[in-house]
């Protein structure tokens, strides 16, 4: 797989539009308002803001001719696609084209997946249902055990997902995963990165590893954190973690 982006964890990023909203403690350190809005001023983010259409809408349609069947693309790294902010017609422009690019896997993960499961089934259906996004992989993001409790039973309700994912990233605290019982199709974890970075404690993932392992759901340590995203390294336990999903 070409990877096309500094995110471990997926081949390319695809980022249709900027801008976005906090809503969860996982989003207090966004290093994407950090970059867009702090940084640059390209868009501003909050409530009531614009959201920016970006000018790369073909990239999946070039991807999907030169990459290898299964190619990984995590759409909106610096947005949410089910933002409340967001023209409601973006996202239908944004499945239209995923499903004319079926040689790609396309990663969505959402903060707001009650938005995702109120949404997302109509529109799937209304472009001739779930056998034409086989290849959308569905994830939601769960950073402490409130979330995990909160958003993952959602995601695992909607019907007709191929592959559901929960990115604990940042982790801001430890999680069991065993009470719900509930097996996503993998399982993303990493600590927080930049100036004002949370720590992840080292026990804090064992749990979520062992859920994995015993599940047979893949499992994916993506980093300590600190100041810099690689300064402590990826090792849990001695050990990198890096496994994916197979298509």
């Amino acid at each position: 797989m070409a990877v096309t982006t500094s995110i471990s964890w997926t081949g390319s990023t695809w980022n249709p539009w900027q801008g976005c909203t906090k809503v969860s403690p996982g989003c207090a350190n966004c290093y994407a308002e950090t970059l867009l809005d702090h940084r640059y001023h390209r868009v501003r983010w909050g409530k009531g803001n614009p959201r920016l259409k970006t000018k790369t809408w073909r990239d999946p349609i070039k991807w999907n001719a030169s990459q290898p069947k299964g190619h990984r693309v995590f759409v909106a790294s610096l947005a949410d696609i089910f933002d409340a902010e967001v023209d409601p017609a973006w996202l239908g422009e944004v499945l239209d084209l995923m499903a004319k690019c079926q040689n790609l896997r396309f990663l969505v993960l959402t903060k707001r997946v009650e938005e995702a499961a109120k949404r997302l089934p109509t529109l799937v259906a209304a472009r001739g249902g779930w056998t034409n996004f086989s290849h959308l992989w569905l994830g939601c993001t769960a950073e402490n055990q409130a979330m995990w409790d909160l958003r993952v039973p959602i995601l695992m309700g909607i019907p007709g997902v191929a592959k559901t994912f929960v990115s604990v990233e940042p982790q801001l605290g430890p999680i069991d995963p065993v009470p719900l019982g509930l097996k996503p199709g993998w399982i993303i974890v990493g600590g927080e990165s930049g100036r004002h970075h949370r720590d992840l404690l080292p026990d804090w993932p064992i749990p979520l590893r062992n859920f994995a392992a015993c599940n047979g759901i893949p499992f994916f340590f993506k980093q300590w954190g600190g100041v810099r995203p690689k300064e402590q390294g990826k090792l849990l336990q001695g050990i990198e973690w890096c496994q994916t999903p197979q298509p």
